[in-house]
């Protein structure tokens, strides 16, 4: 038991130790930043003048003076028999050449039309850091995403030999 005892106790500080790990400083020899080509859209306002048409009908009262004449033809050229029936016939057939002959006109008048339209622009941008660090006479390299200064602090893990 004796003989066991030396050997648990370097087992048991062999294990608290693995894995353990503390805060230091390293020396940066180096910050080198790297550049990308990043892609950015841009909103612009684009306009143009594009031409509007559109018709109407003048509104007039030829519908009613065709109604009339036609109702007073159509009286006239029938018999005394059926001059209720020519005059009805008459009115409606002048109503409807005095509604189709109503003027119609086109209007054209120029609008501004605007669309958001996206350029495509492309810039050089500082996406990291390639580091170059000293510690205990070793040189590493990393990449970080900000430039350290002239320090980094760095973690460093003890661990037994094995």
């Amino acid at each position: 038991m004796k003989r066991l005892m030396p050997l648990l106790m370097i087992a048991i500080s062999s294990s608290a130790m693995a894995g353990h790990e503390q805060a230091d400083y390293a020396r940066v020899t180096s910050a080198v930043p790297v550049y990308e080509q990043v892609r950015h859209e841009v909103p612009r306002e684009h306009c143009w003048q594009e031409t509007v048409s559109y018709e109407s009908r003048r509104h007039s009262a030829a519908p009613l003076v065709g109604a009339i004449i036609g109702g007073l033809i159509g009286n006239h050229v029938s018999s005394d028999r059926d001059a209720s029936l020519g005059t009805f016939l008459g009115a409606g057939v002048g109503a409807a050449i005095g509604s189709h002959s109503q003027r119609r006109e086109r209007h054209h008048h120029i609008e501004e039309r605007c669309d958001t339209v996206y350029d495509v622009e492309w810039h050089e941008e500082v996406v990291g850091y390639d580091v170059t660090y000293r510690y205990h006479g070793r040189n590493y390299k990393t990449r970080l995403p900000y430039d350290p200064g002239k320090r980094l602090r760095i973690n460093v893990s003890v661990t037994p030999a094995g």
